[in-house]
């Protein structure tokens, strides 16, 4: 048995035709759990809509928002099964997901977190979804002192496309699958974060010597804002306020001695503009025409402040993809 999480990233609106594919594309018996973090009336009665008549649902309900780490620790805590997905409410899974990342976790021994191909709108599109900042995880000493970075990968859109199973350096984490333990092992999830998830969840990972496994036979669809409905407006800036964002940039390059860290502090001002396809295509525009937009947009980034030589830089964070799961 597995316990499948459900709960709201940054909107409401999509979550009962989420929840809806999920059900159809997971055979039974699970356990699914889902957090309400205080969503609105009417989408609330859309998933109590979904769910009738089943009885191996439980909700764990809040009186107040969460961010998604809070609503997945809430999951992780409450589950009732050793394996636990995580599944954010506008990502959609295609049928026999949960059979094939099953099936990569035991190919690793359980000692790994599995993740899913994912794309924007619809794999048809070819839009991949992911962040092109984060690659891979540098880590050497300099001076006594443990500092890492954060890269780019150049063949991470070619990897991504490859429906091949596969351990990389980094990913998004709108969908995971992994063994409790391994999530305990890394003290769950960073509950401080108001972005940049995903970057945090890589470095716990490469930290504790942990495998990140591509299973590319499971693409997920994310669908990204715009629209944001006027009533999911306070959550949506809840979770993308860029004084909070800008707050989690210094606290992540505090906690992982970062000397190269691509802020999320434009990315969260861009999020104000996406409520609205009008002001999004606006926004888009004016930045193109503008340099000083651009940077604006763009945010600050933190700049190495010594380029480590060869010898000490030690690139630890993806295995060469022919290493087995057994190594």
């Amino acid at each position: 048995m597995v316990t499948i999480g459900f709960v709201a990233k940054e909107k409401f609106s999509l979550a009962a035709r989420a929840l809806e594919t999920l059900l159809r594309n997971t055979p039974a018996p699970f356990q699914l759990v889902i957090v309400d973090c205080n969503v609105p009336r009417r989408y609330r009665v859309e998933m109590e809509r979904v769910l009738r008549g089943r009885s191996d649902v439980s909700v764990i309900s809040v009186d107040r928002y969460l961010q998604p780490n809070q609503s997945k620790n809430l999951v992780i805590r409450n589950a009732e099964h050793e394996l636990i997905a995580l599944v954010e409410n506008d990502t959609f899974v295609p049928p026999g997901w949960l059979e094939a990342m099953r099936d990569a976790l035991e190919e690793y021994r359980g000692e790994c977190v599995v993740f899913p191909g994912l794309f924007e709108g619809s794999i048809e599109d070819g839009r991949l979804h992911m962040d092109g900042k984060l690659g891979r995880i540098e880590k050497w000493t300099e001076d006594g002192v443990v500092v890492r970075e954060i890269l780019p990968d150049p063949g991470m859109a070619l990897r991504y496309r490859d429906r091949s199973r596969r351990i990389i350096g980094a990913t998004e984490i709108h969908v995971f699958l992994a063994h409790r333990r391994i999530l305990e092992r890394i003290g769950l999830l960073d509950e401080n974060l108001t972005t940049r998830e995903h970057f945090d969840l890589s470095l716990q990972l490469h930290e504790g010597g942990i495998p990140i496994v591509l299973e590319g036979a499971v693409q997920a669809i994310f669908y990204q804002a715009p629209p944001v409905h006027l009533d999911e407006w306070p959550f949506w800036y809840f979770v993308w306020s860029p004084a909070k964002a800008a707050r989690t940039n210094a606290y992540l390059v505090k906690k992982w001695n970062l000397v190269n860290y691509p802020s999320s502090l434009g990315y969260a001002r861009r999020q104000m503009w996406r409520v609205h396809a009008a002001s999004w295509r606006f926004v888009k525009r004016a930045v193109a025409r503008s340099p000083a937009l651009a940077a604006y947009f763009s945010g600050p980034v933190l700049r190495p402040r010594v380029e480590p030589p060869a010898h000490r830089r030690s690139v630890s964070s993806e295995p060469s993809p022919d290493v087995s799961p057994e190594t």
